[in-house]
């Protein structure tokens, strides 16, 4: 992350002066031999300086780039299991005899096959996988609940995203966060759709139909960032011991 604090024009500006020495040497050998090595010297007197700042900036924000990744794990174990639980009614028995840490370890590699499971299936088979969750958008309640959820995790990654500290998670869990940030919300404006054609007569199919639609991309969509931030190594629990948040 911390590769270079020396502008690129400048290892541009140093190229170029060591092309025209090249050139000078065949007219001015020693006037050019004498730049070379003022040039050489402004060089090394470069790599020590950024050299140091690299080191210094690395070792100053080495527990910024530490808990932003916390930050980001935690918020993706969060969703992945009320996305699971919340959706797809993922609800794993446990296996008695066993302590609270190794139920959380079995949960969580049963509901890391489930997620990919979801994200391998075809689209008519991801659909399917919904139709539970499509009835109970009826009912004013639940839907109302679906959207207050999914809003308020999009606003999390958003947050996230948008912290003066941000630049401390790589690329690409950024770009992965930011597709699940847009999918979040694109599912928010899709619930508020379908339950527009709630109080509709006529036009309740053309409501229902465009909205599931969305719902259904918008979650495909959200699987597979969850799955891909999961396989950076942005998914992990709290610290401390806390009951999942559904």
């Amino acid at each position: 992350m911390f590769s270079s604090r020396i502008p690129v024009i400048v290892y541009a500006a140093l190229i170029v002066a060591f092309s025209v020495l090249g050139v000078l040497y065949f007219f001015l050998p020693d006037f050019s031999l004498d730049l070379l090595a003022e040039l050489i010297g402004a060089v090394f007197v470069l790599l020590i300086i950024d050299n140091l700042m690299v080191r210094s900036r690395a070792k100053k924000w080495h527990a910024v780039d530490e808990e932003m990744k916390y930050l980001a794990s935690r918020l993706i174990f969060r969703l992945r299991d009320g996305v699971a639980w919340r959706v797809f009614d993922f609800r794993p028995a446990l296996q008695e005899g066993f302590d609270q840490k190794e139920n959380m370890e079995i949960l969580r590699e049963k509901r890391h096959r489930f997620l990919l499971a979801l994200e391998n299936l075809s689209d008519k088979d991801f659909e399917k996988s919904l139709s539970t969750f499509f009835e109970n958008l009826d009912n004013p309640e639940f839907s109302a609940s679906q959207y207050e959820y999914f809003f308020e995790r999009a606003k999390e990654v958003w947050d996230l995203m948008d912290m003066k500290y941000s630049d401390f998670i790589d690329a690409a869990p950024a770009e992965q966060l930011l597709k699940l940030y847009i999918h979040l919300k694109d599912l928010c404006a899709a619930i508020r759709i379908f339950e527009r054609g709630r109080g509709e007569v006529e036009g309740r199919a053309f409501y229902e139909e465009s909205s599931s639609d969305s719902i259904t991309f918008n979650l495909q969509g959200a699987v597979k960032s969850m799955n891909r931030l999961k396989e950076l190594g942005y998914s992990e629990p709290p610290k401390v011991d806390e009951c999942l948040e559904n």
